[in-house]
């Protein structure tokens, strides 16, 4: 706890605007539902009291538990919601702007194998369509949002229905960093700078950060491994260097290596708002 209240400080001193807590994941094993919301409690007030000394404004987003492929029951949304909203109401704290729910995403590898995006019903759960708008008006009632967590890989179909169902905030992180690491492979792939190109693969895998990405009987080589991994070691100075080197080897062939990988991300974050109907241009 310790630890985390110190984690958060820092993201409020930064500047953060909305702070995520979801204390499901322990070191000491997978706490019950009553001990993950009473850390949530005693995070959200710290949070509060924090950013209120500091003269910060900021939002709280709730999450409870790991994302999986099951959509969340409604009985369970019920439950997290009700007792959000009366310690919030008895401590004199503002309700969170965003209650993070399960709608049936799940990120594996490089895909989304979540029942979201399944063609088929899912035996033993309730439809999006269906779950989705009982979700919405417990959350409605509150005064609360939902969000959607590990929207990555979904296809334009399926994100172009999420205005229709309700949803008002999607997380997307690996699929972005997954199109920088491609796209950096690719410039130095097309340049020739194949050493450069190995450094950064053996960087990626050897940092292990794949292993959570993998699927239990996955295929997948150490070069795709290496690339799930590779947005970990963006900020690892060895990576900053070999960014570096490789920029001036681009330098007299007008190649920016910083303004390609940010137009690639760019590009893939334009997807998204043309789905959710935020933006309409190319």
């Amino acid at each position: 706890m310790s630890s985390a209240k110190g984690s958060f400080a820092e993201d409020i001193d930064a500047g953060f605007s909305i702070i995520h807590i979801d204390p499901s994941v322990s070191p000491d094993g997978q706490p019950d539902l009553d001990v993950i919301i009473d850390r949530v409690f005693e995070l959200y007030a710290y949070c509060m009291e924090y950013a209120l000394k500091s003269n910060r404004n900021i939002a709280i987003e709730v999450g409870t538990e790991e994302q999986d492929t099951v959509a969340r029951s409604i009985l369970d949304v019920e439950l997290l919601v009700n007792k959000i909203s009366s310690f919030c109401k008895s401590a004199k704290l503002p309700t969170p702007l965003f209650v993070v729910v399960q709608t049936g995403t799940k990120v594996v590898e490089t895909r989304n194998v979540g029942s979201l995006g399944s063609p088929f019903r899912v035996p033993g759960e309730i439809p999006a369509e269906v779950n989705l708008p009982r979700i919405l008006t417990t959350l409605r009632r509150h005064g609360m949002l939902i969000k959607q967590h590990n929207t990555d890989y979904l296809p334009d179909e399926i994100l172009g229905r999420h205005p229709h169902l309700g949803i008002d905030a999607a997380n997307v992180a690996p699929e972005f960093g997954v199109i920088e690491s491609r796209t950096f492979l690719h410039v130095t792939e097309a340049n020739l700078l194949i050493a450069e190109r190995d450094r950064f693969l053996e960087l990626a895998y050897k940092s292990g950060k794949w292993r959570k990405w993998m699927a239990p009987d996955s295929k997948a080589k150490d070069r795709e491994r290496a690339i799930i991994s590779g947005h970990y070691i963006f900020s690892n100075p060895e990576f900053g260097e070999l960014k570096e080197k490789v920029n001036r080897a681009l330098s007299n062939r007008n190649v920016d290596i910083d303004d390609t990988l940010k137009n690639s991300v760019k590009n893939g974050i334009l997807r998204y708002m043309r789905a959710f109907r935020l933006a309409s241009w190319a």
